[in-house]
């Protein structure tokens, strides 16, 4: 299997604490994460930023398909790490 990679670039009016908090944090991401007009599956959040940790989001396309998007943190990283 191909070693996949995922990056996100982009620029939020807010401070890196409450970006952080909103990617890390289940309840925080279950809130923003979709798009309007699909749904997150609950108990199908996880976001584990540590090492060889886990990060996935489920959502359902208005009942015809269920989506999921995962990955993994490859180092840990936060808007306070030196």
């Amino acid at each position: 299997m191909a070693n996949l990679a995922y990056s996100v670039e982009r620029t939020y009016p807010i401070e890196p604490e409450a970006m952080w908090h909103a990617w890390t944090d289940v309840s925080a991401l279950e809130q923003w994460y979709s798009p309007t007009d699909l749904t997150i599956v609950p108990g199908l959040v996880v976001s584990d930023p540590v090492e060889g940790g886990r990060w996935a989001v489920a959502v359902d396309a208005t009942a015809t398909a269920t989506w999921r998007t995962s990955g993994g943190s490859t180092r840990r990283s936060s808007p306070t790490a030196a």
